[in-house]
């Protein structure tokens, strides 16, 4: 039997791979200040082919890896403690602890992932920069921009963990009701997802963006226009979704030992 982290990897790996071209438009609609789907994708395979829609995949694939291998460990660790755990604490505030225990896992992985995730935005959304810049490397960044560069956007990811931190244990109550662990991953990520997508357009401006974005800037852009808060909706829940299934339902069953 593998290793949880292992698994979390595996997980997080298959689930990557999977949507990945549908994560190359969401990034490019987000960060494009106009034209349609269509467009998008026309661009991308004009200029670059078919290996254009599988831009970012090698750091993508190892982000959105090793994020999972840290996630699902420590959130099995955390609700061991915080939801199972005997402590007067836990007793207190048992409502809120499943929440808890996924956020903190979430937002703890998201540290050491988010360099990957800065690199994988540039590297697919090359074509729309007006000049080609050091900076598709994390050696790149830390030189023209400093070890800041990397950290971009990770303040509104801990925001959009909460999405995260409401998924686990909606999924966990579905699933302790008879409903299969597909469908309450499903209905999960589809509710918050939709709640939350504004903050991850907003990251991906600021990953796109070799210049520092200050999130007042992101607020009155998306003011004057609220339709660009969920500009790449659809592609984002057509690839967020299936991806969150398929991360979920590949670590249950690998941790399920299959393998005997």
């Amino acid at each position: 039997m593998n290793p949880p982290w292992m698994n979390g990897f595996l997980s997080g790996a298959a689930a990557a791979v999977s949507v990945w071209p549908l994560e190359t438009i969401r990034a490019q609609r987000q960060v494009s200040p106009n034209g349609t789907l269509s467009g998008c994708c026309h661009n991308i395979y004009k200029k670059q082919g078919l290996p254009g829609f599988y831009r970012g995949l090698t750091h993508g694939t190892f982000g959105i890896g090793i994020f999972y291998a840290g996630y699902f460990p420590l959130h099995d660790l955390l609700k061991s403690y915080l939801v199972c755990g005997e402590s007067n604490n836990s007793r207190r505030f048992a409502s809120i602890m499943p929440f808890l225990a996924s956020y903190l896992a979430a937002s703890a992985a998201s540290v050491y992932v988010n360099a990957f995730c800065v690199i994988r935005t540039r590297r697919q959304t090359e074509i729309i920069k007006t000049s080609q810049r050091n900076n598709m490397t994390i050696l790149g960044v830390i030189k023209e921009e400093g070890i800041s560069g990397l950290s971009r956007g990770l303040g509104l990811t801990w925001m959009k963990n909460i999405e995260l931190g409401f998924i686990a244990p909606f999924r966990d109550r579905m699933k302790n009701e008879g409903y299969s662990p597909i469908l309450s991953s499903f209905v999960a990520k589809l509710f918050t997802t939709s709640i939350t997508y504004p903050l991850d357009t907003a990251r991906t401006l600021r990953r796109f963006s070799t210049n520092p974005i200050s999130g007042q800037d992101i607020a009155i852009k998306f003011y004057h226009n609220p339709k660009s808060a969920y500009k790449g909706y659809s592609i984002y829940a057509l690839r967020s979704i299936p991806s969150t299934v398929i991360a979920f339902a590949v670590y249950d069953w690998l941790t399920e030992d299959n393998f005997k």
